[in-house]
């Protein structure tokens, strides 16, 4: 099972230093701007903006910020007992790090948990339990879809970041084709295959996700 211990955004100025010492809990991060030196057992790290990062409990880690710039980041601090989540990852005695092709996603659902967590209800604490375990399903999904090699990922990766650039446009599946000089029945294949999404289900996610973060975290009335 996994149970939260704290939610939070964090801004650490530049020359920022976390001095070495073993993690007491599990952790997962999304950096959202900026970047960091993460250090987990000797193995240096540079986590970015867009990047997700896992630590399990137990190991040894340090944290500095680049002297030039700041960064900002969702951290989770949370227990998980070893039952079977059905998630791989945490089982692993290693950090997992990987850049997010759902970041506007997985942004808006760690300022949800972040914004439960402060209010503390009731329900707070189940609340921020399931967002959590989604946020690691989705992670490891992601580290998934990478079983689909050389090319065929790489086409994958780039139609996933074209697609979150250009969302508010009017995007066809002959349009991604020619990205990548492929046919249109080659590029919902090879989608599918890798995300276990339809292309139009993935754009209308990234959409969806986008509206939310907007009228959660910026003071556009809904009309605008």
């Amino acid at each position: 099972m996994i149970e939260s211990i704290s939610h939070y955004y964090e801004r650490c100025e530049p020359n920022w230093h976390f001095p070495q010492s073993k993690t007491p809990n599990h952790i997962v991060l999304l950096v959202t701007s900026g970047a960091m030196y993460y250090t987990v057992e000797q193995t240096a790290l540079l986590v970015k903006k867009g990047d997700m990062l896992l630590v399990p409990e137990g190991v040894t880690r340090s944290i500095r910020t680049p002297a030039e710039e700041a960064h900002e980041m969702y951290v989770a601090h949370f227990r998980y007992d070893g039952s079977d989540e059905g998630l791989p990852i945490l089982d692993r005695p290693t950090a997992s790090l990987m850049k997010t092709s759902h970041y506007d996603y997985i942004r808006q659902r760690f300022s949800q948990a972040t914004q439960h967590w402060l209010k503390q209800t009731r329900y707070s604490k189940k609340i921020c339990n399931s967002i959590l375990t989604e946020i690691i399903a989705l992670m490891n999904e992601e580290i998934d879809t990478q079983t689909v090699h050389g090319k065929a990922y790489a086409h994958v990766v780039k139609l996933q970041q074209y697609m979150l650039e250009h969302y508010r446009e009017n995007i066809s599946v002959l349009d991604l084709a020619n990205l990548i000089d492929r046919t249109p029945n080659y590029v919902s294949a090879i989608f599918k295959q890798a995300t276990g999404q339809t292309i139009s289900d993935y754009l209308q996610r990234i959409r969806i996700s986008a509206a939310c973060d907007l009228l959660i975290n910026s003071r556009m009335s809904i009309k605008e």
